[in-house]
């Protein structure tokens, strides 16, 4: 791959440019590889096997270690972690599913994994196609090896896939050789047009392995546009909140229990500060720290990376709490037209309700076009139609109102469960409440001129979109329509 060759960590235009950034991609591909192999888990049985099913076992034995712990995939990459000081807890454990410090698409693709291996015949041919995903394209992996020796970390874990993994006679090979037996066994077997359909699955497969989940563009936009100290306090509160508002009995902040608080944590921080608890600026002269301590009511309540934060966040405080910017609403209802323009495709409702708004290729006039044309169509073309008060839809500054929200956002309506889901790079805000909060603003439509480059790309209209990956130069993804890194974004 030429890309691979040409792969510069010191170029300024590349996603990770400090040895943070580095740690911090580790760091997010731990679900991924502390469970290496892991769709092969179930790829064949006890009893005699043909040669497909062998390949695939040797396949998953090296990715285990052959029965040798330092050899064993997942292990090295701990020592990976380790090296760099991340201690995650043990990957069985509840603690390590709820590790907050690790995006929730991290654990999209392991989970996709152990799901379809529990079903390995079942989805045998599209199981190929993962495996020859991940081994076949894994020259990807030089760029990785280039970044972290570029900052001084140990690439062994990503050199011995390198190795393992190559098309002669590693993985790779051995991918290719399967599917190659498999499908001259079921055109002997069934004929062509079997061995076709076969196929076909084989490329489900490869393409699922390859797309599936948001990590690569989650990771990319972590550390592009990284959380606030104001917004990680403020979901470090909501995180507590099903422990705290029950562990403070009558003791109170301000005039309010502090159990109370954790419904409304940017109160609750400003309650903090105003009762003289947090000194802004000033962490060890606050006497909110005192109770952390060894001998205080909160000891070991938060974690070391925990009370880190709530220094960082007391020392930002001078000259005032910073508070949370207004969110710019028109933009994300163009975001959640763009995320949600490939899920609708062939949804009856959207081919039989009709919009009426401005025709996109003539604003003075008007055009009558079912909604599912109108998802076709710029994002703020559609936007203008929802928003037009004749459709019955929606009053403008009125959400609670609007027929939208009381029935098609509410209850058990397809369009409900689909507006149910939390927004990308947000602890807890869902599609449903862009909605609500568009509608209440009046239903803003963001002009070309003041939209921001990712906004006015994400409403324009969408053509083939170019494969991007976590090393791929940053700008970019940006100036790509659709702005996303499909999948991980990485082999490994």
């Amino acid at each position: 791959m030429a890309y691979a060759e040409a792969y510069s960590p010191a170029n300024p235009d590349v996603i990770f440019k400090t040895r943070d950034h580095v740690i911090e991609r580790i760091r997010q591909f731990a679900p991924f590889n502390q469970l290496d192999g892991a769709w092969l888990r179930n790829a064949t049985r006890a009893g005699p096997i043909n040669e497909v099913h062998s390949l695939l076992f040797a396949i998953w034995s090296d990715e285990a270690g052959n029965g040798i712990p330092e050899l064993n995939h997942a292990n090295l990459y701990t020592d990976l972690l380790h090296s760099v000081g991340i201690y995650p807890a043990d990957i069985s454990t509840q603690a390590y599913a709820y590790d907050p410090a690790i995006l929730d698409s991290a654990y999209t693709s392991p989970l996709f994994q152990l799901v379809i291996s529990e079903f390995s015949q079942s989805f045998f041919p599209e199981i190929l196609g993962m495996t020859l995903n991940l081994e076949w394209e894994v020259l990807q992996l030089k760029t990785t090896i280039k970044l972290l020796e570029y900052f001084g970390i140990n690439a062994q874990f990503y050199r011995m896939h390198v190795g393992i993994d190559n098309a002669v006679s590693g993985h790779g090979g051995k991918a290719k050789r399967a599917v190659e037996l498999y499908l001259d066994q079921v055109c002997a077997e069934s004929g062509q047009q079997e061995m076709q359909n076969q196929w076909k699955r084989i490329w489900n497969g490869y393409v699922a392995f390859a797309t599936t989940g948001n990590l690569g563009q989650d990771l990319s936009d972590l550390l592009s546009k990284p959380p606030s100290l104001q917004a990680q306090m403020e979901e470090l509160v909501t995180r507590k909140r099903s422990y705290g508002q029950l562990n403070h009995d009558a003791k109170r902040v301000g005039a309010n229990l502090i159990n109370d608080w954790f419904d409304d944590p940017p109160a609750f921080l400003q309650a903090l500060q105003d009762s003289g608890m947090i000194v802004p600026g000033d962490p060890d002269n606050s006497p909110f720290f005192n109770l952390l301590r060894y001998n205080g009511p909160m000891y070991k309540v938060f974690t070391e990376d925990e009370i880190k934060l709530w220094a960082d966040w007391t020392r930002s405080l001078v000259g005032g709490a910073p508070k949370p910017s207004e969110p710019d609403v028109g933009n994300a209802m163009v975001k959640l037209i763009e995320t949600m323009r490939g899920r609708q495709q062939g949804n009856p409702g959207h081919q039989g309700n009709q919009l009426t708004g401005p025709d996109p290729a003539n604003a003075n006039r008007s055009v009558t076009q079912p909604v599912e044309w109108w998802f076709q169509q710029p994002a703020t073309a559609f936007m203008a139609a929802l928003a037009n008060e004749q459709n019955g839809w929606v009053i403008k500054g009125n959400a609670t109102n609007s027929r939208f929200i009381t029935e098609l956002a509410a209850g058990s309506h397809p369009m409900a469960l689909a507006l149910g889901g939390v927004v990308p790079g947000t602890p807890h805000k869902t599609w449903r409440s862009i909605v609500f909060d568009w509608i209440n603003k009046g239903c803003p439509i963001p002009a070309p001129a003041t939209m921001s480059v990712t906004a006015q790309a994400m409403a324009a209209p969408q053509g083939p979109v170019p494969r991007l990956t976590l090393s791929s130069p940053a700008s970019a993804i940006a100036a790509t329509p659709r702005r996303n890194v499909f999948g991980n974004g990485a082999i490994h």
